[in-house]
């Protein structure tokens, strides 16, 4: 299964990948939201994971543009965000 993941920071995209391929997952990694965007549209994923800081934008942003075209890929956040805010923002 591919699954996109949205990471501006390097070590936590090497990470990440790293992990998902044990797992069995193909992971395709972005570092900004217009790549990703432009991925989500041409291709089907499993899931996409997304950090909610990123440099060209929020991740929440990324999802609201993302559900425009795709109501039912799951979109999960990963972010170390733990603010109440950004929490009810990304529901």
């Amino acid at each position: 299964m591919r699954i996109l993941y949205v990471e501006d920071n390097a070590d936590s995209r090497e990470v990440m990948g790293i992990y998902l391929g044990l797992v069995g997952y193909n992971a395709v990694m972005v570092s900004n939201a217009s790549e990703a965007l432009e991925l989500a549209k041409k291709n089907g994923f499993a899931a996409i994971l997304l950090d909610n800081w990123l440099a060209q934008g929020s991740g929440v942003d990324l999802c609201k543009q993302i559900r425009g075209f795709d109501p039912v890929t799951p979109i999960i956040f990963c972010s170390s965000s733990a603010y109440k805010t950004d929490i009810q923002a990304a529901m």
